[in-house]
């Protein structure tokens, strides 16, 4: 009996050992898989919230439009490096400013580029400030033609707000570009 109850006491141990391993093997590790697959869902989700989200922010900006008017930087500029308006620039220009002053709403002139990087030697730092002086010029041209001043802003969005892909292939005269917004005053 001496030898008996320590192997009992050892086999019982053993046994609760097993049965442990069994737990784990069988209960946790489908719970540690489905929590994964579980956060895995919750990205996923996340995700189209964020993207509906940002396609309703999207709407919700065109919705109170009253005029919109989009021109290629190389339609407008005879040389775009230098920003010289071209004469069917101001021409093209021209061409909306009655409708301009019939609105009541803010005009912004908004500059945007097809690339973050502007050309060696070029007088623009960055594509910030060439988006930005683009617009401006272009504000310019609409303010000398009667649109009042005080309800022209102007805003430089670089690349950051491209109408294609950067990859396609007509993505720099496409994202190059000027436009003028009207919304409706809140």
């Amino acid at each position: 009996m001496k030898g008996f109850f320590p192997s009992l006491g050892w086999m019982l141990f053993l046994a609760v050992v097993v049965l442990g391993l069994l737990f784990y093997n069988v209960a946790h590790l489908p719970l540690q898989g489905r929590i994964v697959r579980m956060e895995s869902e919750i990205k996923m989700w996340t995700q189209q919230v964020q993207e509906l989200t940002d396609s309703l922010r999207r709407w919700a900006d065109t919705t109170d439009v009253v005029f919109s008017q989009s021109f290629r930087l190389g339609d407008l500029f005879s040389d775009t490096d230098s920003l010289l308006l071209s004469e069917s620039g101001r021409v093209g220009l021209r061409s909306g400013v009655e409708r301009l002053r019939a609105s009541t709403g803010t005009v912004e002139v908004i500059g945007h580029t097809a690339t973050r990087k502007t050309p060696a030697g070029s007088r623009w730092r960055n594509a910030w400030d060439y988006s930005a002086a683009a617009a401006a010029e272009v504000a310019a041209v609409l303010i000398a033609a009667g649109v009042p001043a005080e309800r022209v802003v102007v805003s430089g969005m670089a690349d950051t707000r491209p109408l294609v892909p950067r990859t396609a292939q007509d993505a720099a005269m496409v994202n190059s570009r000027v436009e003028i917004v009207v919304r409706r005053r809140q």
